[in-house]
């Protein structure tokens, strides 16, 4: 990321590793803190500091398999989803080409 700061590249590392650790994404992760909070908190807990459970995190899926994980921060409102789900769409799209 270009000109952004170093602030905006940990939130995104943050939630690439939450989505990659709970294997799902980060909203939904962040809506478990109202319907199983134990799992919320413990998590946040295990990981230090590592994670950012917040929407904007997506997991890379290959095969029913994590395979890794995107993350992005900076955005105002749903950017930071919509610009991960466009980089998903991009890397599914050259993988399609790729076989």
């Amino acid at each position: 990321m270009d000109g952004t700061s170093g602030f905006w590249v940990k939130f995104a590392i943050g939630k690439a590793m939450g989505a990659v650790t709970l294997q799902q994404s980060t909203a939904e992760s962040a809506d478990q803190l109202k319907t199983n909070p134990q799992r919320f908190h413990s998590t946040l807990s295990l990981m230090e500091g590592q994670i950012i459970l917040i929407p904007g995190g997506f997991p890379l899926i290959v095969d029913n398999v994590i395979v890794g994980a995107v993350g992005s921060a900076g955005h105002r409102g749903d950017g930071d989803v919509r610009a991960v789900q466009a980089g998903i769409a991009a890397w599914e799209k050259y993988r399609q080409s790729k076989r």
